[in-house]
């Protein structure tokens, strides 16, 4: 017995194309406020704040490629303070008490840095500075930039927490004094910073094959 098969398969044809974003800054100005002395628990209803707001539209696109922080910040003991950004995509902790060691983010403790501050400071995941040595100089020097880091204190990376989200929206800087001593400071004035890029265009155009699943079987006897 002779026996003989043959089969043809069309596959899958997959292409896209996608189209490069283009990219768009803001900045996004809040206005200045006391910070309260004392009485921190970790809540951020204990926390002194105001707030900024992103409308539909700008800056020209919706999704966050990079962000940076700008604070004009007085404040007579550094190593008391918390600093954390709100935003619609989550919460980040840009400092915590530098100098000191927390286990709990609940105000309790003490003690962080003594050093003083009075000029503005930059948060951004670019610096090479940890904020942890925000009082390594005393005074803190003018133009600095910081890395957040929160400590034991959760997410601090601003673009893993913010990057790829939605900018749109209201976004809120919370900030407070641990210590009930003398220290008094205040944050003059903050701005927002953002790169975003439009949501990215894809176009998958879909060929399935194998219009033709042929099997022929010859038999010779």
């Amino acid at each position: 017995m002779a026996h003989a098969s043959k089969t043809v398969c069309a596959g899958l044809v997959l292409a896209i194309v996608t189209t490069a974003p283009a990219l768009a800054t803001g900045t996004y100005n809040g206005n200045g406020f006391w910070i309260p002395n004392s009485s921190y628990n970790g809540s951020l209803a204990s926390m002194g704040s105001s707030s900024t707001s992103v409308p539909a539209g700008e800056p020209g696109g919706e999704f966050i490629s990079d962000i940076a922080l700008n604070i004009g910040l007085y404040h007579t003991w550094v190593g008391d303070l918390t600093i954390k950004l709100e935003g619609p995509g989550g919460l980040v902790t840009l400092m915590s008490r530098p100098g000191f060691l927390e286990w709990a983010d609940d105000g309790t403790g003490c003690c962080g840095s003594g050093s003083d501050v009075d000029s503005t400071q930059f948060f951004t995941d670019d610096a090479a500075t940890s904020a942890e040595l925000f009082g390594a100089a005393d005074p803190v020097p003018p133009n600095s930039m910081w890395n957040p880091d929160g400590g034991v204190l959760g997410d601090t990376s601003l673009l893993d927490t913010f990057g790829g989200t939605s900018a749109i929206g209201d976004w809120t800087l919370y900030v407070r004094d641990s210590s009930s001593g003398q220290a008094i400071g205040e944050v003059s004035e903050w701005s927002l910073n953002l790169t975003t890029v439009p949501e990215p265009t894809t176009l998958a155009m879909l060929a399935l094959g194998g219009l033709s699943l042929a099997s022929r079987r010859r038999t010779a006897r």
